[in-house]
């Protein structure tokens, strides 16, 4: 549940609106999180080798991706997190943690490379090819993200076949 907070800094108020990670929206928001990056993570090397849809539709799902992934970069600024069972929602220390925790891996899987391949953006070449398997960086927070929303939002049995995977 998102909760207000103040920002007094050089003779102005400003009201922050904080979320708190452990709130049921951020949990069902992992929750697509994670059921998108699955998606894309099969979606995507299954298009590089075979191309079984036309080119501009598996550009607009990447991009779709990236858009949800851009959400989630916004989100992981505003999004509190806890440090020593006290939860912390100042937005300076959420910006550094997340600034040293995981932003640069989310940047470079925000890149729609596919869609920049297919739009004649950039060359189809081997390298970017590879480079379009950046939503794989997205994996290392698919575990965190099932272990967060737990067997409440997701079905028990396939949250338990899940953490084998992740």
């Amino acid at each position: 549940m998102p909760t207000a907070g103040r920002d007094e800094g050089q003779g102005e108020v400003r009201v922050l609106v904080m979320i708190d990670p452990s709130s049921a929206g951020k949990k069902i928001w992992n929750v697509l999180l994670f059921a998108a990056t699955v998606g894309a993570v099969v979606f995507i090397p299954l298009f590089l080798l075979f191309s079984f849809v036309p080119d501009m539709i598996a550009g607009y799902i990447v991009l779709g991706f990236s858009a949800l992934v851009f959400i989630d970069i916004i989100l992981e600024f505003r999004t509190g997190f806890y440090r020593a069972g006290d939860i912390v929602l100042a937005p300076r220390l959420i910006a550094a943690r997340y600034l040293k925790r995981g932003f640069i891996l989310d940047l470079l899987t925000v890149v729609p490379v596919i869609f920049l391949i297919v739009s004649g953006i950039i060359p189809n070449t081997t390298l970017f090819r590879l480079l379009a398997l950046n939503p794989l960086l997205r994996l290392r927070k698919a575990g965190k993200a099932l272990r967060d929303a737990g067997g409440r939002i997701v079905n028990p049995a396939i949250f338990r076949l899940f953490l084998l995977v992740f």
